[in-house]
């Protein structure tokens, strides 16, 4: 018996019980397949670790692009200073350049692993043997949750990552700052 709803499967067991009554054993896919379902949950895990780890590396490149900004722009920075420019302001410069640079990491990696899921599930390019697997193909279903959870991460990440440089940015001294160039 398939049933469209998960959520229903205990009422439908209890309903399937009462009426046959308790000489029948009744039993699911999610029981027969525990420990499937546990590896399964134990991989989205560890995809999630890894993903994390991706963003990591990205956020520490954003911090790196921006520190060697930073330094590559010390010159520029003091004239801005000395011209009347906020640390607030000049934090502001540093901050919106690193969230650009997030922002667009984040929207251009989104695009790319919904686009490359929606290739993937459409053509079923991993092919799997149906009569043990009851699929042809491997399915790429992209959950929005997941998706918005991921891309709210990255930002943060991102934004997070430029609060040192931009931090650091702002506190140079203006005259230090023309001296050293």
């Amino acid at each position: 018996m398939r049933l469209d709803d998960l959520d229903e499967l205990a009422s439908v067991e209890r309903a399937i019980l009462d009426r046959l009554g308790p000489t029948y054993l009744v039993d699911d896919i999610l029981r027969q397949n525990k420990p499937y379902f546990s590896a399964l949950r134990l991989e989205k895990l560890l995809m999630s670790l890894a993903i994390g780890l991706i963003v990591l590396v990205a956020a520490l490149g954003v911090i790196s692009t921006l520190v060697l900004t930073v330094t590559q722009k010390i010159k520029i920075i003091g004239v801005l200073a000395a011209l009347g420019a906020t640390p607030g302001g000049i934090q502001k410069i540093f901050l919106l350049q690193g969230l650009a640079m997030g922002l667009l990491g984040t929207t251009a990696g989104a695009l790319l692993g919904v686009g490359l899921c929606w290739y993937l599930d459409r053509f079923g390019v991993i092919r799997l043997d149906p009569e043990v697997y009851l699929l042809d193909h491997l399915p790429f279903v992209v959950e929005l949750r997941d998706l918005l959870l991921v891309v709210g991460a990255a930002a943060l990440v991102a934004l997070l990552a430029t609060l040192y440089p931009a931090w650091r940015a702002s506190r140079l001294d203006p005259v230090e700052a023309l001296r050293r160039e």
